[in-house]
Formats: structure tokens, C-alpha cells, sequence
């Protein structure tokens, strides 16, 4: 059972690159980012949005591996 469990795991992160790909080749627009008076240099909008995933997708992981900890934590008193 881990070896297919691994084996979707793969499949699944291959297929997740190959939009990630798709999207990066088909998004080459060049767009300048202003926040609050602050704008980012020009880039296209595929490498904005991938990096706001990957910021969202590491913000999503310290949340619940800290939900985890506090929950570990209640347990042990």
C-alpha cells in the first residue's frame, strides 16, 4: 500500500509541474505589481502567480503543522 500511495504521489506532483509548465508558457504577458505606493519590477504574469502559490502553499503548511504541534501539545498535558 506505501508503494502505490507513493506512486499517486508522483503522478500527482508530475502532473501538477506539467501545468504549472503549461501555465508558465502560456502566460508571458510582462506586468508591473503596485502595492500601497510599491511596485515590482516588470515580470510576466506566470512567474506572479506561481510565486503567490508557492508563498500560499508554504503559508498553508506552517499553518497546520502548527495546528498539529498545538494539537500534540494538548494531548501530552
Amino acid at each position: 500500500m506505501r508503494n502505490f500511495s507513493r506512486f499517486v504521489f508522483v503522478i500527482l506532483t508530475l502532473m501538477v509541474g506539467l501545468i504549472a509548465f503549461i501555465f508558465a508558457m502560456e502566460n508571458q504577458q510582462p506586468v508591473s505589481l503596485a502595492i500601497i505606493g510599491w511596485s515590482s519590477p516588470i515580470l510576466p504574469v506566470s512567474v506572479l502567480v506561481l510565486f503567490a502559490f508557492v508563498l500560499g502553499a508554504l503559508g498553508g503548511a506552517v499553518f497546520l503543522e502548527g495546528l498539529r504541534l498545538r494539537k500534540g501539545r494538548k494531548r501530552s498535558d
